[in-house]
């Protein structure tokens, strides 16, 4: 539009959160919070683990690789990719089942949580930048498309009642204006 500049341009506010949803009506078996993280190897997931099982949630990771850093407590690591259906599939039953008990401890788990699995972060990508954009799009669109429509989908058979998609910039702006063409 003519006249129109960035100077101009101003951010919409976004629309207020909503009420957050009142606890179960009956109380739950097993009081115990559940989540999984896709990705959880990188650099964010691993830390958003972290900081989960710091809070008493117990906390799966599924990746290709463990972190580098030793898992805490309550952080267990299952190897998949989100490209693979069925290793979605069997991290979501892994994720929802309790820990096992640790050596003297009096706490057993004879009951699954409510949900079973209360909420996943899927934080899990490949190849959002330079040379991979080029030489990697099928594995790419594998991951990030594909593997992003199995974790929702695997939400949806498994009632998660949460799923938290952590994206970036990189989607729509690779360091490049639009319409410039990435890779030529």
């Amino acid at each position: 539009m003519a006249g129109d500049d960035i100077a101009s341009f101003r951010p919409l506010r976004p629309p207020p959160l909503p009420p957050p949803l009142p606890p179960p009506a009956t109380p739950l078996a097993d009081a115990t919070r559940r989540a999984l993280i896709t990705g959880g190897g990188g650099f964010l997931g691993f830390r958003l683990a972290v900081t989960l099982a710091r809070d008493g949630v117990e906390v799966t990771i599924l990746d290709l690789a463990p972190p580098r850093q030793p898992l805490p407590p309550r952080v267990r690591f299952i190897a998949g990719s989100v490209a693979d259906a069925a290793a979605v599939d069997a991290a979501f039953v892994v994720a929802a089942s309790p820990f096992p008990a640790a050596p003297g401890d009096a706490q057993t788990h004879t009951h699954t949580n409510l949900y079973g699995l209360d909420a996943v972060f899927h934080v899990a990508s490949y190849g959002m930048s330079g040379r991979e954009l080029r030489d990697q799009a099928a594995l790419i669109e594998a991951v990030n498309v594909g593997g992003s429509g199995h974790v929702a989908a695997a939400c949806v058979r498994h009632a998660v009642p949460r799923l938290v998609y952590v994206s970036t910039c990189n989607v729509i702006f690779v360091g490049r204006w639009a319409g410039e063409r990435v890779g030529g």
